[in-house]
C-alpha cells in the first residue's frame, strides 16, 4: 500500500488521489491506468472528447509514488497508444485476432518508425497468422501479465496457424520493448518469438539493436525448427546490444538459438527452462552475455543443455 498517494499531471494540471495498492486502475477523467508491482505505469484505456481510444495531443502522465516504488513517466502522444480491443480483438481463444492485433502495431507508425505503446488487455489472443513488427525504432508493446502458463497468465498469444510458422516475428526495431505476456506455440509452431533484421524495398537493410525484452513466457514450441526463442540473422546482418530477462520457457525443441557474425552483446538473464527435446541453449555465434538461469527436465534424446561455439562470451550458470 502505498501510503503517500500518487498525482497524475495531465498537460499542465496536477491531480492528487489516494492511496492506492499496485495493480489496482484507478480511473478519473476518462484515463484508466495500472499501477505495478515495480510502479511502472500502463495507460490502459484513453476516452476524451475526441471519441473511445482518442488521446489528447501530448498527454503526460506524471507517477510520484511512495518511496518503495520508482517514479516513472508515460508520455502518449496522440494517435501513438493502441489498445488492440480498440481495434476489434477479442481475446476469446477462439476469434482470429491477429489482424485486429497487427492493425493496432501497424497505427502507432508516425512516418518511417514509431514510439508508441501497444497495449494486450488481459485476454487470449488467437492469431492464425505471424504478428509482424517490421521496422519500429522506440516502439512498446506491454501486456496485462505473463505466468507460468497459458492457464494461468493473463495476456495469451495463442498460435492458431498453419504448422512451423512463427508466431511473433521483430526484425528491424531498435529501442523497442516488449513484455508482460505469453506466447502459447500450441505444440505446431516452429518459432515462437523471433528477433533478426530485414531486408526492405530500395536495399535498405534493417537493423535490430537497443531492445530489451522481459517477465515473457513461451511453451509448447514443438514445430520445426522448434525454436521458442530466435535471436540473431543466418545472413550475418546486425542484431545487437539488446537483453532478455526473467523468461520462463517450457516445451520447446531448443528453447534459446543464437546465431550469426553480427549477432553481439546479447544479454540473457534469469531464465526458467524446462521440458526441452533438443538443447536448452544453442548458441552458434557470436557474442553473448549469460547468467541466473535454471535448465530442467531435458527429455529423452536431448543432446545438451549448452551448445556454445564460435563465439565470444561470458557466461554464468
Amino acid at each position: 500500500m502505498c501510503d503517500a498517494g500518487y498525482t497524475r499531471n495531465i498537460g499542465g494540471f496536477t491531480r492528487p488521489y489516494p492511496a492506492v495498492r499496485a495493480g489496482e486502475i484507478i480511473s478519473d477523467d476518462g484515463i484508466r491506468c495500472r499501477l505495478r508491482e515495480d510502479g511502472f505505469g500502463i495507460v490502459g484505456h484513453a476516452k476524451v472528447s475526441g471519441g473511445k481510444g482518442a488521446l489528447l495531443a501530448a498527454v503526460f502522465i506524471t507517477f510520484t509514488l511512495c518511496p518503495s516504488l520508482q517514479s516513472q513517466h508515460l508520455q502518449a502522444q496522440s494517435g501513438q497508444f493502441q489498445s488492440v480491443k480498440d481495434y476489434g480483438a477479442k481475446g476469446d481463444g477462439v476469434t482470429d485476432d491477429a489482424a485486429a492485433i497487427q492493425a493496432a502495431i501497424n497505427a502507432t507508425r508516425t512516418g518511417s518508425y514509431s514510439s508508441g505503446c501497444v497495449f494486450l488487455p488481459p485476454g487470449r489472443y488467437m492469431v492464425r497468422s505471424t504478428l509482424s513488427f517490421l521496422d519500429f525504432e522506440g516502439l512498446t508493446l506491454i501486456g496485462a501479465g505473463s505466468g507460468e502458463n497459458a492457464s494461468a497468465g493473463a495476456a495469451v498469444i495463442l498460435w492458431g496457424g498453419p504448422s512451423n510458422g512463427t508466431v511473433v516475428d521483430i526484425r528491424g526495431c531498435i529501442g523497442c520493448s516488449f513484455r508482460g505476456f505469453i506466447i502459447e506455440g500450441n505444440h505446431t509452431a516452429g518459432i515462437g518469438l523471433s528477433y533478426g533484421t530485414a531486408w526492405v524495398s530500395g536495399g535498405r537493410h534493417l537493423v535490430s539493436a537497443q531492445s530489451k525484452f522481459s517477465e515473457i513466457a513461451i511453451s509448447n514450441v514443438l514445430g520445426s525448427p522448434g525454436r521458442a526463442l530466435y535471436v540473431g540473422s543466418p545472413g550475418n546482418a546486425q542484431v545487437s546490444e539488446s537483453s532478455f530477462d526473467r523468461f520462463h520457457i517450457t516445451d520447446a525443441v531448443a528453447a534459446i538459438y543464437q546465431e550469426g557474425g553480427n549477432t553481439l552483446n546479447i544479454h540473457y538473464r534469469d531464465f526458467l527452462v524446462s521440458w526441452f527435446t533438443l538443447v536448452g541453449m544453442d548458441v552458434e555465434c557470436c557474442s553473448f552475455l549469460s547468467e541466473g538461469h535454471t535448465f530442467t527436465g531435458a527429455q529423452t534424446g536431448a543432446t545438451a543443455t549448452y551448445l556454445i561455439r564460435n563465439q565470444l562470451w561470458h557466461f554464468t550458470a
